[in-house]
């Protein structure tokens, strides 16, 4: 059994992980193929928590988050 908000959550931190770069709010919808409103709630989350940060209108995941 799949939990979809653990499984997107996962494909977001692929995403960083293969891109190894920060990324434009619509490139990473598009890697993760989901509209670009439900990512801005994503990534608005995960802002207010922490785990992302923003670079020049793009987002990152911390380092430290990779090892």
């Amino acid at each position: 059994m799949t939990v979809k908000l653990v499984a997107i959550r996962l494909d977001l931190v692929e995403v960083f992980a293969t891109q190894q770069r920060p990324l434009f709010l619509s490139e990473l919808a598009k890697f993760m193929d989901i509209p670009v409103s439900s990512c801005l709630g994503l990534v608005h989350t995960l802002l207010n928590r922490d785990y992302l940060y923003e670079v020049l209108s793009s987002y990152e995941i911390p380092i430290a988050t990779y090892c």
